[in-house]
């Protein structure tokens, strides 16, 4: 019983430029994929980090609303509220504990999660190291027990240690700050990162065995991929046997807050995943921070 997946939907165009096309395009395929009208969404939530010309406000997810021609009309009958996340590739999982929570409390039915991430120039950027793209992941509400996110967990480093930082300056770029983002890690981040999720995820694994009865030999991992092999060096460690979902890093590059939304998309059109798995979706980043969800499908 829970917040299950209803529908996906990807956006993987390299071109396309603005955040918020790359967000709308992957919700438009998601409401499709759904078969419901898109005045049906209750609630947006929008996860995405870099965004057009680096704008902060209004919430990019209110853009992205009205992109999407989803009730605009505040005196119209039905009503859409959104808004922003932002934790990078955790967003999601933020986003799920939030929309768990309203489902199961209120008169929502269908929640949308939205993610898009490019440079804020909306050119390609050689330097910028996170892939152009967007997902989007329909929610809605299962009384069925064995189905649902069943658990979402974070934890988080207690050093004063980021590990990887995007900034942009306004008082050395001025006018050109809004086209510009520079991000910067620090030597070590990967190691410190990887060995901290591993760490977070063995810890997280007992939890779930002792509170959900989960045996993680039959746990499908679905992992954000900062780097390549990322996930399977943190499978094998943790004792998640089953990683025949592959490296997303190899097929799209670091998809940043969308990666796991379009990991589930594309094991589940892959056949990879299907109903009555276990899986674990697992996000990790600066922070340090480590983001943990127990689906099953």
């Amino acid at each position: 019983m829970g917040a299950v997946i209803k529908s996906t939907g990807v956006c993987l165009d390299r071109e396309l430029g603005s955040s918020v096309e790359y967000a709308a395009v992957a919700a438009e395929e998601c409401i499709a994929n759904a078969g419901i009208d898109r005045n049906d969404v209750d609630l947006l939530i929008n996860v995405g980090v870099f965004r057009d010309k680096n704008l902060t406000e209004p919430a990019m997810a209110t853009m992205i609303q009205q992109r999407l021609c989803i009730n605009r009309l505040y005196q119209d009958e039905t009503k859409t509220f959104s808004f922003d996340i932002i934790n990078g590739a955790g967003g999601l999982l933020n986003a799920v504990q939030a929309a768990g929570a309203l489902l199961a409390n209120g008169p929502v039915k269908n929640i949308l999660i939205v993610s898009s991430d490019t440079h804020p120039s909306q050119v390609a950027q050689v330097d910028f190291p996170y892939t152009s793209a967007g997902a989007a992941m329909l929610l809605e509400w299962s009384d069925d027990p064995a189905r649902g996110f069943r658990s979402v967990d974070f934890r988080t480093l207690e050093e004063d240690y980021i590990g990887t930082r995007a900034s942009c300056n306004i008082i050395e770029q001025g006018t050109n700050a809004s086209r510009t983002v520079f991000v910067e890690a620090e030597p070590d981040y990967s190691r410190r990162l990887e060995a901290f999720t591993i760490e977070s995820i063995k810890d997280i694994l007992e939890g779930y065995k002792r509170d959900h009865a989960v045996d993680a030999a039959k746990i499908k991992l679905l992992a954000a991929h900062p780097w390549k092999d990322f996930g399977i060096r943190v499978a094998g460690a943790a004792g998640i046997n089953d990683y025949s979902l592959g490296c997303l890093y190899e097929k799209y590059g670091d998809l940043n807050s969308s990666a796991l939304a379009v990991a589930y998309h594309d094991a589940r059109q892959t056949g990879k995943i299907g109903d009555g798995d276990h899986i674990l979706f697992v996000a990790a980043q600066s922070g340090l921070m480590v983001g943990a969800g127990l689906y099953r499908n």
